[in-house]
């Protein structure tokens, strides 16, 4: 698995477009997530997520006890699904982008996500093109 912060969609949609797409190049699973910060421009950050072997990222894979939960102050699993519900235009522009596996039904909360069809021809258009053939183990 993989996180790293990823840029203001308001600024940088085309380089959060990459970066999912190479991230779907390599990985199982490629997802954006967002969240406000107000000292960052435009008041939101967001991140990439990506994993190979463990399914989508947009739910959690463990759910905090009762205990752990009223410990934590600014995480709880509603906030972790939230993070991945994105703009109407910024959907439609990651959407295609992600992993077929992971495009089918029941797979992000039931959401039906149009693209991603793949035409056989390798993608081009990835910053990346220019390096040798990742290999992520």
């Amino acid at each position: 698995i993989i996180c790293a912060q990823n840029e203001c969609i308001w600024i940088y949609l085309d380089l959060i477009q990459d970066v999912i797409d190479c991230c779907a190049d390599i990985f199982d699973s490629a997802e954006y997530a967002m969240t406000a910060v107000p000292t960052y421009p435009c008041g939101q950050i967001g991140f990439v997520l990506a994993g190979k072997k463990r399914g989508n990222c947009r739910n959690p894979s463990r759910i905090p006890t009762s205990t752990l939960q009223s410990s934590l102050k600014w995480y709880n699993p509603a906030m972790h699904r939230a993070a991945f519900t994105l703009p109407q235009f910024v959907e439609e522009k990651l959407a295609p982008l992600r992993p077929l596996p992971y495009l089918k039904e029941g797979t992000y909360d039931d959401i039906a996500f149009g693209g991603g069809e793949d035409d056989g021809e390798e993608k081009t258009d990835c910053f990346l093109k220019n390096i040798p053939k990742c290999i992520v183990s």
